[in-house]
């Protein structure tokens, strides 16, 4: 239960940062895909780098955060927040 509670927590986090630059379909994508790096962020990157993080700040906000931006600038859409993304660019 604790798990998909935080979960819910790192999507609404991630897809945050995305608010008026990304339709849809790409905020659905920066939520599943922050889901599961901020999971591994969690239980992997904290085990190999043995560092003490009791309240796993760093797996959930540091890892969410920087999966969330990234993704931000993937799916941007010139017509919703004025900047376009790298798909948007790539693939017109």
């Amino acid at each position: 239960m604790r798990t998909a509670l935080t979960q819910i927590g790192v999507q609404r986090l991630t897809v945050s940062e995305a608010r008026g630059f990304v339709e849809l379909p790409g905020a659905f994508f920066i939520g599943i895909v922050s889901a599961f790096c901020c999971y591994w962020g969690v239980t992997r990157l904290k085990q190999n780098l043995g560092y003490d993080d009791a309240l796993d700040v760093f797996g959930i906000h540091g890892i969410g955060g920087i999966v969330g931006a990234l993704l931000t600038g993937v799916f941007a859409k010139h017509a919703i927040g004025g900047a376009s993304g790298f798909l948007e660019r790539t693939f017109p």
